[in-house]
């Protein structure tokens, strides 16, 4: 009787090792990946990873999670340095709004680099999509899908990304979201 119990013990402890083992290889090859596309050096790397560890730690989402999210800034342009300041906003607004964190890193960065607002906006932006998302009927998928279709001639023009946000907001009110609502602003 005792040894099926201690088997099972055994085989639980080694699956749990396994995991274990398995998702730190996984954060090690994302921490990899980053680094490889953000050009960054040995210590930018090594700051990357504590970072991503923190947030880890800090946040709902997992620290292979935090990485995936530091290389979408990364494939967006956001050098090491912006990518570090400009990631805990985005794990808040996805948080908040349900997204993968790549997927708001995304969102965010699109309309970063659409409004030409530096990495420091990046509060203002997650908090503008989250405030209209609360507030109108679309979701921030929704409403980052549309931005980055308009967002490039609204700050031609002047517009700041409230007034952008509010007028998809209302598009969406009517039933137009994402690429449709975009397309009908331009």
């Amino acid at each position: 009787k005792y040894k099926y119990e201690l088997l099972g013990t055994f085989t639980a402890m080694s699956t749990a090792m396994y995991n274990i083992g398995k998702a730190g290889a996984e954060f090690d090859y994302q921490v990899r990946r980053t680094g490889l596309v953000a050009e960054a050096t040995a210590e930018q790397v090594q700051m990357l990873s504590e970072e991503a560890r923190r947030l880890g730690i800090e946040t709902r989402f997992t620290a292979s999670e935090a990485a995936a999210g530091q290389e979408m800034l990364a494939r967006m342009g956001f050098s090491v340095k912006e990518n570090m300041e400009g990631l805990p906003a985005i794990l808040d607004m996805a948080a908040a709004s349900d997204l993968r964190l790549a997927d708001a890193a995304r969102i965010t960065a699109k309309s970063l680099n659409s409004m030409n607002y530096e990495i420091e906006e990046s509060t203002r932006v997650a908090d503008v999509l989250l405030k209209a998302s609360t507030s109108a009927g679309a979701n921030v998928a929704q409403l980052g899908t549309a931005f980055t279709e308009v967002a490039g001639e609204a700050s031609v023009v002047g517009w700041e990304i409230e007034e952008l946000t509010a007028s998809l907001g209302l598009l969406a009110d009517r039933g137009e979201t994402g690429t449709r609502a975009g397309r009908r602003l331009r």
